[in-house]
């Protein structure tokens, strides 16, 4: 159950950082 709440916020981080990069 944590390592799903994990991967789902670093899946949420790394398009944020997506978004911002472009």
């Amino acid at each position: 159950m944590i390592k799903m709440a994990l991967i789902d916020l670093l899946e949420m981080i790394l398009i944020g950082v997506i978004k911002m990069i472009r």
